[in-house]
């Protein structure tokens, strides 16, 4: 993993659409504002990257490389989807996991030799 360039400074670039998407699986966050929220989500993803939990594969759909990482910071495991050091969105668990089979799937599809 790459080090922030300073101290308090993101590791990634975290979208509108990810904050609102964590604003909607986790309730009560009203008293913390978007860039709050933003630094607590960068955070729980350094943590989880650097305990090697980060997986990447390829989007099922487009066939670009992604980032998978699961975060358990706020509650209930929730999965952020990274592409090109920027969070895309932020899903529910079960659906993070099921991202993550579809883009593993393709990858070994891709590695034999067949059409994604």
């Amino acid at each position: 993993m790459l080090r922030p360039p300073f101290p308090g400074h993101r590791r990634y670039s975290i979208t509108h659409r990810a904050v609102q998407r964590l604003r909607e699986l986790v309730p009560r966050r009203d008293d913390e504002d978007d860039e709050t929220l933003r630094d607590r989500l960068d955070a729980a993803l350094t943590t989880a990257e650097n305990d090697g939990k980060a997986v990447r594969t390829l989007d099922a759909m487009l066939g670009e490389p992604q980032t998978l990482i699961p975060v358990t910071d706020f509650g209930d495991t929730l999965y952020a989807i990274i592409k090109e050091e920027t969070v895309v969105t932020v899903l529910p668990q079960g659906h993070g996991e099921e991202i993550l089979q579809r883009g593993l799937a393709m990858e070994q599809r891709v590695a034999a030799g067949q059409p994604g």
